[in-house]
């Protein structure tokens, strides 16, 4: 594309042509529009209209490719176009830099989200439900919300800040691959079959233009030019409203082709070349734009490419393995994923304009075309591999023997017909005979067509060649492992190569913990209403530790699990947990606690112990304090308890746990410790622990 190119027409004042400035970059074939000022909501309309975007972060309009109409606007807008400054590996650099600073900030509100979820969970372990008893249900579920709000919320902004960490990365990975010389090679290719396309639209509208601009037209020769319109790959319509063309048989207003029209009478062989040549000169003249437009991007190209390459580009883009003399026999290793790591054999080496476009290669996967730029290694041929492909690929004779069902024809005839309705037709060999092929072609006869075997009456018969002993498929050029191939060096990396690190805001941990949130959002937060339940504070689990004694052959019996805070007690002190039971009346908790501690039973403890085979060694337990029932627990577990056996116990500190809980810890040569108040942060229940021996 032309830079610097002014649009005369319809052009504005040059004070405003000074607020705009319009780039182009052949690198990424994007048009963009910088503006001093905030357009006025014409100009943007426009804007959208085309296509442009704005980057606020950039600060400027950018249209997703170039276009003549996008190109048009913004030589009326700016005067000129002119060259984009700042380069695809700048930009990508600029935008891996914005999306790492995104990707910071997020990980630092994912930090403080799961900071907020630690304060309100700091003694409601993950997998745990929230507790109802000496909080309030209300509390409690609403602490729930909370909770399950503050997980998801860091989930969230821990994934969004993982996103913008991937599309730093994928930012410079892409502009690194666009530089790669197969990918320019692929892309070269891409825009030479684009121009292609463009020529033939231009040709055939050409061809049109000539037909129509025939002095003095008659109406059956403008209705045969319509209706050839096909053959020169053109499709034109229109619209024949009735107040431009009045008519009375046909009053259908939407499009139509000038064929249609000039059949239905609505137009005239005048009217048809009024619309038409004015139609197919605009069409040349966009074609020629679209031509031009990829001529010079695959001048850029191929000219970049050479400088990648270190090598020339004489009519063609060159790859390093284009120069090479590659023959078939010779074998290649190609960057496809299913071939990696293969030797493939050359069957054919593909040329264009002389220079190599393609191999067609033998593989596990059959045989099939690789692209040149797809070769990353190549292999000369042995004389072995050479004459074995020569073997394999060879053409069987053609036979031309009369036969039922044969189309008898001369040579003459026979060349007569159209080549794409003719040609040869394979045979295997087998114990009769050897490969062989034969002419089969379509003609007409009797007023049907008829397709079949043909054979040349003029020419001499050639029968059919004897079987052989020796196999001419492609089996011996199967492909095998590469030896043990080099492994391509990884270009070394740049400043800009590399994303910057997003290390510093992740704390230890950190991804751990989000995945176990994932996991607890899952199935939910929980919510247990457990009557009377007072989760044991870690530092009276301690002193009931120390008071019991525990010895490594006891058993020990946990009555009142809850929340297992005594049972975590007891693990964290190296107690060999197989000789711990437990019991829990509420089924939620039951259900939770055997996650980790399989014994646990779920059940009334006062029903508990008479199937019991032996009693307990050591007994530590936080129960119930409603109504008293803490005394019967406490009495039923020192039943179950064995001679030298210890019972350490949590109670109310109240007129009966005194009467009849004290005589009975001092008479056993234990003690009843009145604990501090609010012991139980919430609850205002004085408390006492008290340890019995037996």
């Amino acid at each position: 594309m032309s830079t610097a190119t002014t649009y005369e027409h319809d052009a504005p004042e040059m004070a405003e042509r000074d607020n705009y400035t319009a780039t182009y970059s052949p690198q990424d074939n994007k048009l963009r529009l910088y503006s001093a000022s905030r357009l006025d909501p014409d100009t943007y309309a426009q804007a959208k209209r085309l296509g442009f975007k704005y980057a606020p972060k950039q600060g400027f309009f950018v249209a997703p490719m170039w276009t003549p109409a996008r190109e048009d606007w913004l030589l009326k807008l700016a005067g000129c176009i002119e060259d984009e400054d700042s380069t695809t590996e700048e930009r990508a650099a600029e935008r891996a830099a914005r999306f790492e600073g995104y990707s910071e900030k997020r990980g630092t509100e994912a930090e403080r989200a799961v900071s907020a979820v630690r304060s309100i969970t700091e003694h409601i372990p993950f997998g745990q439900p929230i507790l109802v008893g000496h909080h309030s249900e209300r509390r409690a579920r609403k602490d729930a919300e909370r909770i399950e709000n503050g997980m998801r919320k860091a989930v969230n902004l821990w994934e969004t800040s993982e996103y913008w960490q991937r599309r730093a990365r994928a930012s410079l990975a892409h502009a690194r691959y666009a530089e790669r010389p197969d990918v320019r090679y692929r892309r070269i290719k891409k825009l030479e079959a684009s121009k292609r396309k463009h020529e033939r639209s231009r040709d055939g509208q050409q061809k049109a233009l000539k037909l129509w601009s025939q002095p003095d037209i008659t109406y059956e020769k403008a209705l045969a030019i319509a209706d050839s319109e096909s053959l020169f790959g053109i499709y034109t319509s229109f619209e024949f409203p009735l107040a431009r063309y009045p008519r009375d048989h046909t009053p259908y207003e939407g499009s139509r082709s000038v064929w249609s029209a000039l059949e239905s009478g609505i137009i005239d062989e005048k009217k048809a070349v009024a619309l038409m040549v004015p139609r197919l000169e605009r069409g040349i003249a966009w074609d020629n734009r679209w031509i031009a437009h990829y001529e010079n991007r695959v001048a850029y190209e191929r000219a970049m490419l050479g400088e990648d390459t270190g090598t020339e580009a004489k009519g063609a883009a060159i790859l390093p393995f284009q120069q090479m003399d590659m023959q078939p026999g010779g074998t290649v290793q190609i960057s496809r994923s299913h071939s990696r790591g293969e030797l493939l054999s050359i069957l054919r080496v593909n040329k264009k304009n002389g220079i190599i476009n393609s191999l067609t290669v033998v593989s596990r996967w059959g045989r099939y075309a690789v692209a040149i730029e797809e070769v990353t290694e190549y292999t000369p041929p042995t004389e072995e591999s050479a004459a074995a492909v020569k073997k394999a690929t060879v053409q069987p004779p053609i036979v031309n023997i009369p036969g039922e069902g044969y189309k008898h024809m001369t040579k003459a005839q026979w060349a007569k017909i159209h080549k794409d309705y003719k040609g040869t037709e394979k045979v295997r060999a087998n114990d009769e005979h050897g490969a062989y092929r034969y002419r089969k072609a379509m003609w007409s006869e009797d007023g049907r067509t008829c397709y079949g075997p043909v054979f040349l009456s003029d020419q001499k018969e050639i029968p059919l060649p004897p079987p052989s002993a020796e196999k001419t498929d492609l089996s011996a050029l199967m492909p095998r492992a590469a030896a043990s191939p080099a492994p391509v060096p990884a270009p070394a990396a740049s400043e800009t190569d590399t994303p910057p690190a997003a290390d510093d805001y992740e704390a230890p941990g950190m991804a751990e913990e989000i995945k176990n949130l994932k996991g607890q959002l899952k199935e939910g937060v929980q919510i247990a209403v457990a009557d009377q339940l007072f989760p044991t504070p870690a530092h009276i689990v301690e002193q009931m530790i120390d008071y019991a004694d525990i010895q490594p052959d006891s058993r020990i019996l946990e009555p009142s699990a809850g929340t297992g805070a005594i049972l975590d007690g007891l693990a964290q002190h190296g107690v060999d947990l197989h000789n711990v039971e437990a019991v829990e009346l509420n089924y939620t908790l039951a259900a939770a606690l055997r996650e980790k501690y399989p014994y646990v039973s779920q059940g009334d403890f006062l029903q508990y112990g008479t199937s019991a085979a032996a009693g307990f060694d050591r007994i530590l337990m936080n129960p119930p304090f409603k109504n008293g029932i803490d005394i019967k627990h406490i009495e039923h577990a020192y039943s179950l308890l064995n001679p030298g056996g210890v019972l350490v116990a949590i109670c109310a500190n109240g007129p009966r746990q005194q009467d009849r809980l004290r005589p009975m810890a001092e008479e056993s040569g234990g003690g009843y410790e009145v604990l501090p108040p609010n012991t139980f942060d919430g609850t205002g229940v004085n408390t006492a622990m008290v340890h019995i021996y037996k």
